[in-house]
């Protein structure tokens, strides 16, 4: 190895390797010659500093900073990344300007902020830094997932797990016995992709069906050894055709619902017809645990009172935590993507249509169960979110670290000294920081729900679930009040309105609501569908008489839809 470096070579040596060669050289531990090849560092540079001939701790022209002002910045732009509001070149290049400006320098630089030959000479002078895409991670994501939180919720499974003998078995059977279902959904529209055009169009169109919006509902629930049970499918409509069930996977089901997404009759259809009999052998022998993330339209009496009945713990995630616990979160469903956004654009390659339609899902979704949701994903999922084997140590605290600088302070971080640099630095750092947090700050937080990281199927959860049945129960009669037979509020409300208001004229005959004839009054009907503000006479809705109060009516419009 030559024991000198070019000129080229040595005003590119970073900062750390210039010190280390100065101090061994300093600690006569190494001659010039041996620092120089050791640390590919130039024997001249290494004179220089250990001499005190250069102001500044790199080779070659000073920089506009100083050592300790560039550490200061570093230090605030690593700080910021743990926040959670990492800095980009625009915020940094706008904290020099001022900091240059505030200590009465010259700015050299042209545009009044550094450049991208300054950039790419800093990013090499500090190796502990880079320049990534972020993902995004929602307020309430960052601030939930505590190192508090997760062990809370460790501490409470093992506990569980304890009780129920589970963790007595051999690995396999408890893997067997460990599951977690969750929805996802899948566009039906093809991302665009460049296309070949004459040069100089501005504009190029692509006609296709479709909003480029829809998406279509899919469960999905898988063990920790791997096994996978067939799809539950939801599509946005009033009535399921059997075209859209054709072709599909093997022993899949299909259903509807009006927003297009899982509700509690549909999870309850599932539990019943897919996951029951898929565990019937497992739970024969012993209990099965059922993760999911808790929603709303997971939990309701009657499943939690036949998952008791049927052996089956459901067990729930904190909230906020499924991108670090849930096993098809983490390692299933990015593949089930990358793997449908390829089959969508093959297809979209054989059928000059962009959208796909519901009568062509079925057999694109048999495809993507078999290429995509492969066992070791799953098996992976649980080992990483440390549910199986359970492992509390599987979730590091990298994962963890945006949550614990939510809560902190600024100065503690970013502060190292009390010098009037870092001072002056860290004041223009931390009012970025503080106006980007004020922007994100989560909203006030509601009351969780006690059946949270823990499992719901305990007399104490169901007890509570009870309750809280019971109070929905009370709020909806509470809200009923005052209703007419027709299941809407009297014309009274609408009258302060105006006469010809939309909602005191029938949208049949156009005729208007008399507050003041009761013969008038009882003869309108309202549309029951969410959104929906039409009133009919009944007659002009073509029913032969009023429905029942206590029936679920849509207006002519709505059906139509």
């Amino acid at each position: 190895m030559s024991s000198t470096v070019s000129a080229n070579d040595a005003s590119s040596s970073s900062v750390s390797a210039i010190q280390a060669a100065v101090e061994a050289v300093q600690s006569a531990k190494m001659s010039y010659r041996q620092g120089a090849a050791t640390f590919g560092v130039g024997r001249n540079t290494i004179h220089k500093h250990l001499h005190k001939l250069v102001t500044h701790s790199s080779a070659g022209r000073p920089p506009v900073l100083s050592f300790l002002e560039e550490t200061i910045i570093v230090r605030c732009c690593l700080a910021l990344a743990s926040f959670g509001y990492p800095a980009n070149r625009d915020i940094v290049g706008l904290v020099i300007s001022e900091y240059l400006h505030g200590s009465g320098r010259s700015n050299p630089f042209p545009d009044g902020k550094p450049g991208r030959k300054w950039w790419s000479g800093f990013l090499q002078r500090w190796k502990e830094l880079s320049e990534r895409k972020p993902e995004h991670l929602t307020v309430q994501r960052a601030s939930a997932a505590t190192p508090v939180v997760i062990d809370t919720f460790f501490s409470h499974l093992e506990d569980l797990l304890v009780k129920e003998s589970v963790l007595d078995q051999c690995y396999s059977e408890i893997a067997r016995r460990m599951w977690n279902c969750d929805e996802t959904g899948l566009s039906t529209s093809v991302a665009s992709r460049k296309v070949i055009c004459r040069r100089g169009d501005r504009v190029v169109s692509e006609i296709g069906t479709g909003s480029g919006r829809d998406n279509i509902t899919v469960l999905a629930c898988g063990s920790a050894i791997g096994e996978v049970i067939p799809p539950y499918v939801v599509y946005k409509a009033q009535t399921l055709d059997t075209a859209w069930m054709k072709d599909g996977p093997v022993n899949a089901r299909y259903t509807v619902s009006d927003s297009g997404w899982m509700e509690e009759a549909q999870f309850t259809e599932w539990f019943q017809s897919l996951f029951l009999p898929a565990t019937a052998t497992i739970r024969e022998t012993g209990l099965v645990v059922l993760f999911f993330d808790g929603h709303g339209s997971h939990i309701n009496v009657d499943i939690v009172t036949r998952a008791r009945r049927e052996n089956v713990i459901l067990y729930c995630l904190p909230p906020h935590t499924t991108h670090i616990l849930q096993p098809l979160d983490v390692s299933v469903f990015s593949a089930v993507k990358k793997g449908w956004s390829r089959i969508l654009k093959e297809y979209k390659t054989m059928v000059s249509d962009a959208a796909v339609t519901k009568q062509s899902f079925p057999p694109l979704l048999c495809r993507l169960w078999q290429e995509s949701l492969k066992p070791e994903y799953l098996v992976s999922g649980f080992r990483a979110t440390g549910l199986q084997p359970l492992n509390r140590k599987a979730i590091k605290n990298d994962k963890l670290q945006t949550a614990v600088s939510f809560h902190g302070d600024f100065n503690s971080e970013a502060e190292a000294t009390a010098t009037p640099i870092t001072k002056k630095v860290t004041s223009i750092f931390k009012e970025h920081f503080q106006a980007k947090q004020l922007a994100k700050k989560p909203s006030k937080d509601r009351l969780k729900p006690e059946y949270y990281g823990q499992s719901i199927t305990t007399d104490d959860a169901l007890k509570m679930l009870e309750k809280r049945e019971e109070e929905r129960k009370m709020r909806k009669e509470k809200k009923d009040q005052g209703k007419t037979k027709r299941g809407k509020s009297k014309r009274v409300a609408t009258k302060e309105a105006g006469y010809h208001h939309p909602e005191n004229t029938c949208q049949g005959c156009k005729g208007h609501y008399d507050n003041d004839n009761s013969e008038d009054q009882e003869c309108w009907v309202g549309c029951d569908t969410r959104g929906c503000w039409r009133w009919y006479h009944y007659w002009c809705a073509g029913l032969a008489q009023l429905p029942d109060p206590n029936s679920y009516w849509s207006c002519p419009n709505c059906l139509k839809q």
